[in-house]
């Protein structure tokens, strides 16, 4: 572990035979919790309320946790216990539809802003492109626990949720180029729960989003 290093934290699992993920980043403040305990107090913690807000078509499997220097620390994994299917009971809408979980940080500007993905919606658990019923109710209360365990005020000592916004002054081509002088890394305020369904990239099965 190291003091002042900022970690992706990934979730992966399998929805009809692609893979599926999302992730938050973590910022190491403090104390003596390392990588390893950070991951498993990730699984120990957040795989029931994520289980509770996914359809039963997903299958949670693991969970990497990765320096997002490049000369950080290597990835650490963890499996999560098998089967970890989600509890949401209904057919589940097609895999490039998710619920998003907006994270706020207080603060203007797109690098301050950041956003999260769950895969399987319940057909059920939606009206009109709406997400509505006991599914909503389980996102929010998955969006309460990453405020109750990573937040300003956060229960696990020392690692807080944060928008990680890399340094990149390398302009692409051909559109003009807006640099990022410095790196950006501002702790999370609140989460909320936006209940319109949201649309991702489809892929190839096997493939994943």
């Amino acid at each position: 572990m190291t003091i002042g290093h900022t970690y992706r934290l990934r979730t992966l699992g399998t929805l009809r035979g692609s893979r599926v993920e999302f992730g938050v980043h973590l910022r190491h403040d403090s104390g003596t919790t390392d990588t390893a305990g950070a991951v498993a107090h990730w699984v120990a913690n957040m795989t029931t309320p994520l289980i509770a807000a996914t359809s039963t078509e997903v299958n949670w499997d693991e969970v990497v946790m990765s320096d997002v220097d490049p000369d950080g620390e290597e990835s650490f994994r963890v499996t999560i216990g098998q089967p970890s299917p989600g509890t949401v009971i209904g057919d589940c809408l097609p895999g490039q539809n998710a619920m998003l979980v907006s994270l706020s940080t207080g603060q203007k500007g797109r690098r301050r802003h950041g956003r999260l993905y769950l895969p399987g919606v319940s057909e059920s658990n939606q009206t009109n492109g709406r997400l509505v019923g006991t599914q909503l109710t389980a996102v929010q209360a998955f969006a309460n626990a990453l405020e109750n365990f990573y937040g300003p005020s956060g229960t696990l000592a020392g690692w807080r949720l944060v928008v990680f916004s890399p340094r990149n002054v390398t302009p692409p081509k051909p559109k003009t180029f807006k640099p990022k002088e410095e790196e950006l890394v501002t702790p999370i305020r609140e989460t909320r729960v936006d209940d319109i369904i949201r649309t991702q990239r489809r892929r190839a099965i096997g493939v994943g989003r």
